[in-house]
């Protein structure tokens, strides 16, 4: 098949810029990684180990020049980053919610107390008073002062027992308390005097969330919202300002969310525009850092979708000019006249003619769009032949341009491009068109020169 031809050319350039774009991809996944695991105290010796193991695979992948496993492997593993990031997130939040609802068990805990104590009109400790509504959210070492406070109530409520306590209702308040209590712990006790209710475990779970995305100033406001709640005696209004916070509490989850996934983005538009030279790239590039710096995404969306023009229009460009280079080089190696010049003039006019010194009334025309993403390439003879032409000698002239196309491939090859033939038509299957032929160069400026090959 050695009549005109539309072919697909892949460089080993090319492949080269979207291998590094993967790798540049995956150290943005690796700091956001790394980033939340040291916020929320999970950054440790053996995830470092394994983060450089990840980014070693890449790293070995490229410098073995196996180009289609790095671009399988690349997605799989900042998948997976993205899932032990998630993973770590969400342990974290289990363990501050667990925390929480242990402070408010601690908190509902010593309001029963209290009023255990009071019915029997027995001394209340101050520390057990205050831990009615400063328990809520309080730190480990707090909740240690106030485990010994109501450790402190539960014996005197055991001692205050008895059948001579002036109510009965008091006195039933006070022996339920105290039922049990010398075999049992105060955790355990907590666990049935002050079981869970399922809204105020979501109201823990979502503080949790805040807690573990680093909402610092948000946490507080919720947080000194749910204890002021927490302190409410009537049971209803604690539902109904519970579900409240809860709503306002969701809401704000929902928009860092929201926040996370703009921020990811920009982190991949960083990621590409710095593998860019252009001014443009990186100008665009610093306004990326400062919007992430700042964490002001009011203008991110138009952010990224220039970074992906950016990119997408330098991508195009580079890839066209890699084609160029690589197109030219191997018809040089064939003995075909190629001057420095040739490029730039292929690019501005779309079409190119090169011609061999020992066939004067033949060549090569190339035909392509600006970013060469299709190459049309065939046989053409000289208007004006030095010979007559005929049918026959025109398809001599494919026959040979059929073993020089194979040659052509196979040179590209060698240099770890490829050329994919997407139509082709066979010998004689149409006429070799005729063009005006010039003149062998004569000058030293237009001398045929080799076109070189970036790496």
């Amino acid at each position: 098949m050695s009549g005109p031809k539309v072919v697909r050319i892949v460089t080993r350039e090319e492949i080269e810029a979207i291998c590094r774009q993967h790798m540049a991809q995956l150290d943005e996944a690796i700091d956001a990684l790394r980033r939340v695991a040291a916020r929320l105290d999970r950054l440790d010796a053996d995830l470092e180990t394994e983060l450089a193991r990840q980014r070693q695979i890449l790293a070995s992948q490229f410098a073995a020049e196996r180009w289609a496993e790095l671009q399988k492997r690349a997605p799989e593993l900042i998948a997976g980053l993205q899932t032990h990031k998630d993973r770590i997130r969400e342990a974290a939040a289990g363990a501050a919610a667990e925390a929480r609802t242990r402070s408010r068990r601690f908190a509902e805990g010593a309001r029963a107390l209290v009023r255990a104590l009071e019915a029997q009109g027995l001394a209340v400790d101050q520390d057990l008073r205050q831990a009615t509504a400063s328990a809520f959210g309080a730190s480990a070492e707090k909740l240690a002062v106030l485990e010994a406070a109501m450790n402190g109530a539960l014996g005197q409520l055991r001692a205050a027992a008895s059948p001579l306590s002036p109510a009965s209702g008091q006195r039933e308040l006070a022996q339920r308390l105290a039922a049990g209590a010398e075999q049992r712990s105060l955790a355990s006790w907590l666990a049935t005097a002050a079981p869970a209710d399922p809204c105020d475990a979501r109201l823990d779970a979502l503080l949790a969330d805040i807690e573990t995305r680093g909402g610092a100033k948000a946490l507080q406001r919720f947080a000194d919202r749910a204890a002021s709640i927490a302190a409410e005696a009537d049971f209803t209004r604690r539902a109904v300002l519970t579900d409240s916070l809860c709503l306002d509490a969701g809401r704000w989850v929902a928009d860092q969310r929201a926040h996370e996934a703009v921020a990811d983005r920009l982190r991949g538009a960083r990621a590409t525009l710095g593998l860019l030279a252009s001014a443009d790239a990186q100008a665009l590039s610093k306004q990326v850092a400062g919007a992430l710096y700042s964490a002001d995404f009011q203008h991110a969306e138009k952010l990224c979708a220039a970074a992906e023009e950016i990119a997408e229009r330098e991508a195009k460009s580079e890839a066209a000019s890699a084609r160029r280079r690589a197109v030219l080089s191997g018809l040089a190696t064939l003995g075909y006249e190629v001057r420095e010049s040739m490029a730039t003039a292929w690019a501005q006019d779309g079409r190119l003619f090169l011609r061999k010194p020992a066939s004067a009334d033949y060549g090569v025309e190339l035909g392509a769009s600006a970013n060469l993403d299709r190459l049309q390439i065939r046989v053409v003879g000289a208007d004006q032949p030095s010979q007559p032409r005929t049918t026959e000698r025109d398809r001599d002239q494919e026959v040979i341009w059929c073993g020089e196309f194979n040659r052509l491939r196979a040179n590209l090859a060698a240099r770890g491009s490829d050329l994919i033939i997407e139509r082709a038509l066979g010998v004689g299957a149409q006429p070799v068109k005729s063009v005006a032929i010039p003149s062998s160069a004569s000058t030293p400026a237009e001398a045929s020169v080799p076109i070189s090959r970036r790496r």
